[in-house]
């Protein structure tokens, strides 16, 4: 077996490191504008939807994904460890504090529709809260931004169905902004992603592009190459197929083999095969659904 270094084990890639040097919170009250299926085409960002707005410049001293999930154990007299886990909560929430007297900023904050809520013509405007005010539902696009502008990574995350869980103080110090920490706890939406869901995490971005190999995102299968294509062999002799996506990025586990005749050559599952008597055989390789054979002439 070969040694390897422990750099090589540990697969240290420095591109890997996204910074989200820029953020945008990005809202609509729920179910009142289209969640996108998608942020980004070929050519950049989509403009959303009509009704989304943005709660323009946030602190970067407070802007947080957190989440919790809580778990009990099924354990029986003979066992020590438990037998059985099971999921009875989880739960998510975004955090991030407000620099901009923004109307969205002040609904999200105080939870509290503000669509009749004018300026008059002496500049001011005014609403009252009660006890008796309904929660509102939010859906909510946090979006950062690293890489370079011509090919940028877009981490972000997704909030169908979000409302205020608590708010925070607004201070008042004479070199602070009047910016307003806002909390939002997620809620399942059963008509958002396959079968419901409570958030979507992804990435975008041409620059995203560049480093999705490395981070295990390469792109999906939809045909396979089998190397050499063709392969003599002696009895007794053996040859190493290879199989390749229509990248020719490497596939090196899920695949089966088969031959068409065992009598003549037979294949592992690593792909070795050996010559068992003089005549020919089909190797037939399949990943995913996808197909492709190497014809293998074995030699007296």
């Amino acid at each position: 077996m070969a040694n390897v270094s422990f750099a090589s084990l540990k697969e240290k890639d420095d591109s890997l490191l996204i910074v989200p040097r820029d953020l945008a919170v990005l809202a609509c009250p729920w179910g009142q504008a289209p969640i996108p299926d998608k942020l980004t085409d070929a050519t950049g960002l989509i403009a959303l939807p009509p009704g989304w707005r943005s709660a323009g410049e946030i602190s970067r001293e407070k802007t947080e994904v957190g989440g919790d999930s809580k778990t009990e154990s099924i354990s029986g007299y003979g066992s020590l460890v438990p037998r059985r886990v099971i999921k009875t909560e989880e739960t998510a929430r975004l955090s991030f504090q407000t620099q901009e007297m923004k109307k969205l900023n002040l609904e999200l904050f105080h939870s509290q529709d503000l669509s009749n809520c004018f300026i008059d013509d002496n500049g001011e405007w005014r609403f009252y809260k009660s006890s008796a005010s309904d929660i509102m539902y939010w859906s909510i696009i946090l979006i950062g931004l690293d890489g370079s502008l011509a090919r940028p990574i877009l981490p972000y995350w997704i909030f169908p169905k979000m409302t205020v869980g608590s708010s925070g103080a607004v201070s008042l110090g004479m070199a602070k902004e009047l910016g307003m920490p806002i909390n939002l706890d997620a809620y399942e939406d059963s008509d958002f992603g396959p079968g419901g869901a409570y958030v979507a995490i992804g990435q975008a971005g041409l620059g995203n592009l560049d480093i999705a190999a490395a981070a295990g995102f390469a792109p999906p299968v939809t045909a396979i190459n089998v190397t050499p294509a063709t392969a003599s062999v002696a009895v007794a002799a053996t040859t190493t197929l290879t199989v390749a996506d229509q990248d020719s990025n490497p596939i090196t586990s899920g695949v089966s083999f088969t031959s068409s005749d065992p009598t003549k050559a037979t294949v592992s599952a690593a792909g070795v095969v050996t010559g068992v008597a003089a005549g020919t055989s089909t190797i037939t390789a399949a990943y995913q659904g996808f197909t492709d054979t190497c014809v293998v002439t074995v030699t007296a």
